[in-house]
């Protein structure tokens, strides 16, 4: 059934993941009848963030101008590691020293020129070599 013109100006349509069963995602709607409060809008602006993210490779990280880091989510360690890097560097956190100062530099770079970069780095994890696809954005 269609709603009224009135109906669907008061309405607001948010989709949410979803598994299909197949293993799939799909959105889901779910229909919103008043607005959402700015507390409310963040809520599921994060579970939206997390559902995206979940069990994919990826971390997302923030680190303030001094590159320490501020938050992770989805760290390849344990939370434990993750909470112990918050407030540190990564030259305080990676095992390689020469890897933390190419990132360092990438990093400084980045809030230098307030320009973004994607550049695949090696980084070692509990000895091993690792490489990531690394995308870093100046925050606004």
């Amino acid at each position: 059934m269609k709603p009224s013109n009135k109906t669907a100006q008061r309405t607001r349509i948010l989709w949410q993941a979803a598994c299909n069963g197949r293993g799939s995602r799909v959105g889901v709607p779910i229909y919103q009848q008043r607005p959402l409060s700015t507390q409310e809008q963040l809520r599921l602006s994060e579970e939206r963030f997390r559902a995206a993210l979940h069990g994919a490779p990826i971390v997302v990280f923030n680190q303030g101008l001094d590159l320490c880091y501020t938050w992770v989510h989805n760290p390849l360690v344990s939370d434990e590691e993750a909470e112990a890097m918050l407030g540190k560097h990564d030259r305080d956190v990676m095992e390689v020293p020469a890897e933390a100062e190419l990132l360092t530099e990438l990093k400084q770079s980045v809030l230098d020129t307030g320009k973004g970069l994607r550049q695949e780095v090696q980084m070692t994890m509990r000895g091993k070599p690792r490489y990531y696809n690394l995308t870093l954005e100046a925050a606004a």
